[in-house]
């Protein structure tokens, strides 16, 4: 309801200011974004939505209620090792290709920059979005984490050939 009041507002003084419609709370997504969203049920609608959003790079959620978590959006840089794409290189060897996650949210909190971060696929971002917390986010939320990205990452550990020794390879 406020929005549509802010909207026909902005419309009544006749500004060029353009408003996304939004499905969503921008504090209950900041909020949920820093802490355990995916397992609880008030949060996941919202933050489903705001990450759909956002993929299409159609909104941003804000709030000025949180002055101490904020959220910055990136490309992956550097992938989680187990979401990346690989390819054997001549002489056999893995070489990461790229990345199955194609965005990331980083959520700031109390100073830590990467209090919590949001992997996610803009084609799937239901059921492809996965958490990855700071040490201080498992401190302060306990067992109230959701393992799913741990889980990969032991699951993707677990495929991994044994170490050998360096090959030489005249490529």
């Amino acid at each position: 309801m406020k929005y549509l009041v802010a909207a026909a507002a902005l419309a009544a003084v006749g500004t060029s200011v353009c408003m996304p419609a939004m499905a969503f709370d921008g504090c209950k997504v900041i909020l949920c974004l820093a802490g355990p969203w995916q397992q609880i049920s008030e949060c996941v609608p919202d933050v489903k939505e705001a990450l759909k959003c956002m993929a299409r790079g159609r909104c941003w959620p804000t709030c000025k209620d949180a002055p101490n978590v904020s959220l910055s959006y990136t490309t992956p840089a550097a992938c989680p090792p187990q979401y990346g794409l690989y390819e054997l290189d001549a002489c056999g060897r893995q070489v990461l290709t790229g990345c199955t996650k194609t965005g990331v949210i980083n959520v700031a909190q109390d100073g830590n920059p990467s209090w919590t971060r949001v992997w996610f696929n803009t084609g799937a971002v239901e059921n492809g979005a996965v958490i990855e917390y700071s040490e201080a986010a498992r401190a302060a939320l306990g067992t109230a984490i959701d393992p799913t990205f741990d889980l990969d990452y032991r699951a993707w550990v677990a495929t991994q050939p044994p170490a050998q020794p360096p090959l030489t390879c005249y490529d």
